[in-house]
């Protein structure tokens, strides 16, 4: 037993829990809710993955730019929100998280392996899965029917939106496992199954396209939009086919609650677009009057020294990270939100680079891409602690890669 935990490597549980931590907090909060979690399991993170050795000597050798600039761009941030009384603890506490992870990864070494990363993801998030479909089964997640009942037990329900980031974080890691095994790939469909009936019961919109476009980037990246991948897997995709149709027959409304779920998807576009009131929820419609107030804010105060540098911290909620990040914090807000949380992600994609690890840590961005116009804002710090992570993979791999094209070329003798 001593043997195997210490072969555990308490940095990959570390880097899992800063992707999961969040709806690791959430879950503790209700099940012992006399103590906040989500800071404590936030702060444990930090502890697993600091490389204390390289720390206390100033050592930084994953001295990549995006981390500069991601460092520079939340310190910013700190400064316009200092004497702003929108800064609360939890924002504050969000800012220095992201800077105290940015100097965690920067100490990591280059050839540090993170080739595991995907099968420790996978164990410590299925938990979250499981409890994902439990608590949806027994009708404590805060639907949208639920909402309302939930205005006078606040404490009672727990937010979709998170139960759904679980789910679909366990199927993405399962994914990116070793799948050439049979029972992995079994393992990989059940998680499936269960992220999509954790999000159809959930409702909501955005776990929904990060699930479709991730399996899409995966399928993409791996080459197996084709016929001949298809035939090769039949066994697997008819056990997928006929798991759904079982579920049909005996999940409540299951053709109701993916009806809804379509059309509540393709009406919450239209609406925050052209501003129709074709989402049944009606948040999409909210989003659209919030964008056009902002509109009229930069139309009539915005000035020289409001367009670069913006009109203040969280000056008004838009529910849109990329308008607000100008509004609040100007030209330089918006590039570097945009440089970020978008130009880095797609950088690696447009690579196509067929590595596990590095296909789970575009997937992993998906959701800040998103809900980059529908959800938050620039100062939530789960936008963030996916780019940092996606960071580390890139110059890591591209470090990697250096180093066999150098060994390449001594072997040959060029």
């Amino acid at each position: 037993m001593l043997e195997y935990l210490r072969k555990i490597d308490l940095h990959l549980v570390g880097i899992s829990l800063v992707i999961v931590g969040v709806p690791y907090g959430m879950y503790l909060n209700q099940l012992y809710p006399m103590i906040k979690w989500s800071p404590i399991v936030m702060l444990l993170s930090l502890i697993l993955i600091m490389p204390w050795k390289n720390l206390f000597v100033l050592k930084f050798p994953s001295s990549s730019k995006f981390f500069l600039w991601l460092l520079l761009f939340q310190a910013y941030m700190l400064f316009r929100g200092w004497n702003s009384p929108k800064m609360t603890d939890q924002y504050m506490f969000y800012h220095i998280y992201i800077i105290i992870l940015i100097i965690a990864f920067s100490g990591y070494r280059k050839r540090y392996s993170l080739s595991n990363l995907p099968s420790y993801l996978a164990i410590i998030s299925f938990p979250l899965l499981v409890l994902g479909v439990f608590y949806c089964r027994i009708g404590l997640v805060a639907t949208n029917e639920a909402w309302e009942l939930g205005h006078f037990t606040t404490t009672y329900f727990l937010d979709p939106f998170t139960i759904a980031h679980g789910a679909y974080i366990c199927f993405f890691s399962t994914l990116c496992c070793n799948l050439k095994k049979k029972p992995m790939r079994f393992l990989c469909a059940f998680s499936f199954i269960l992220c999509v009936y954790t999000i159809l019961y959930c409702q909501k919109r955005s776990p929904f396209l990060v699930l479709v476009g991730g399996v899409l980037y995966y399928l993409y990246i791996k080459e197996l939009l084709n016929f001949k991948y298809i035939k090769k897997q039949s066994l697997l995709f008819l056990t997928i086919i006929f798991v759904i149709i079982i579920s049909a027959n005996i999940i409540p409304d299951f053709y109701i609650k993916t009806e809804n779920l379509f059309n509540n998807t393709l009406g919450g576009i239209s609406d925050i677009l052209y501003g129709t009131e074709k989402d049944s929820g009606g948040s999409a419609v909210l989003r659209y009057t919030g964008r056009e107030k902002a509109y009229n804010l930069i139309s009539l105060k915005f000035g020289l020294h409001e367009t670069i540098f913006g009109a203040g911290y969280l000056v008004m909620w838009i529910d849109n990270p990329i308008i607000e990040s100008f509004v609040d914090l100007g030209i330089i807000g918006l590039l570097s939100y945009i440089g970020l949380v978008f130009f880095l992600p797609l950088r690696v994609m447009v690579k196509k680079i067929d590595n596990n690890v590095v296909i789970l840590g575009v997937m992993l961005t998906l959701h800040a891409i998103m809900t980059s116009m529908n959800s938050g804002n620039p100062y939530m710090y789960i936008k963030y602690a996916p780019v940092c992570l996606l960071m580390l993979i890139y110059s890591t791999y591209c470090s990697k890669e250096r180093l066999k094209n150098i060994w390449k070329k001594f072997k040959s003798g060029e």
